[in-house]
């Protein structure tokens, strides 16, 4: 099945094209770059969860799109947030 692209994924010196999956290795990449920084006493980074990303009240690094642009089909978000919320459940991450 294919992955739909759901929004632009803002790094620091670029961007990228991003699925729930990428969203899901940034949550937990963040995490563990938060758990390096605490330990070295430099602040710690904001880091999004699945309900911010996927909810349009909230202002995060993804710029959201209302439908792929690969497939044309609309983007469900609340199915985006179970499947990410499911990759960093199945990663030790909830």
């Amino acid at each position: 099945m294919h992955k739909h692209i759901i929004g632009l994924l803002a790094w620091i010196e670029e961007s990228q094209l991003a699925t729930s999956c990428d969203l899901a290795h940034k949550i937990i990449g963040d995490t563990e770059q938060n758990k390096w920084r605490k330990d070295v006493g430099y602040p710690c980074a904001r880091i999004y969860n699945a309900k911010e990303y996927s909810d349009f009240r909230y202002s995060t690094d993804l710029t959201r799109f209302k439908y792929c642009p690969e497939c044309g089909e609309k983007i469900d978000w609340k199915k985006v947030r179970i499947e990410i919320e499911e990759e960093l459940e199945g990663r030790g991450y909830a």
